[in-house]
């Protein structure tokens, strides 16, 4: 019984370090330039992801890249507003599932904002059981 306490209480503590581990937030590049990266739904089973940019910096730009895994150039632009919002399709027919990087750079910083994008597709049975009487 001893033992199993012991078990449960270490397998919680885990629990939430794992937890807390995975939720640290990502440290700002500059408290001026916001970037956001997130998945915003499905269009014809093909991935929508929008991009949310802010740049306080005066007279800044901001270069948007969107590549393939072998390096080619599937979508780039120079923004030079303060604050931007764009949705990209990501097209599977043409991609597969390889995964496909954005980088955002800002002007006049050598820092680079660097996301990649993998997609999986995967089958999930569930099974539940329940007492009628």
């Amino acid at each position: 019984m001893k033992n199993n306490m012991r078990n449960l209480l270490t397998l919680s503590l885990a629990l939430v370090l794992s937890v807390t581990l995975n939720a640290s937030p990502v440290p700002p590049i500059n408290p001026n330039q916001q970037v956001e990266l997130r998945y915003a739904g499905t269009i014809d089973n093909n991935p929508v992801y929008q991009l949310d940019l802010v740049n306080r910096e005066p007279k800044g730009t901001v270069l948007v890249s969107i590549s393939d895994k072998n390096g080619v150039t599937l979508y780039r632009e120079n923004v030079s507003a303060t604050s931007f919002s764009k949705k990209f399709l990501i097209n599977r027919d043409e991609l597969g599932n390889e995964p496909v990087r954005v980088e955002i750079s800002f002007s006049g910083d050598k820092k680079v904002v660097l996301y990649e994008i993998n997609s999986s597709t995967r089958t999930q049975t569930e099974n539940t059981v329940t007492r009628i009487f």
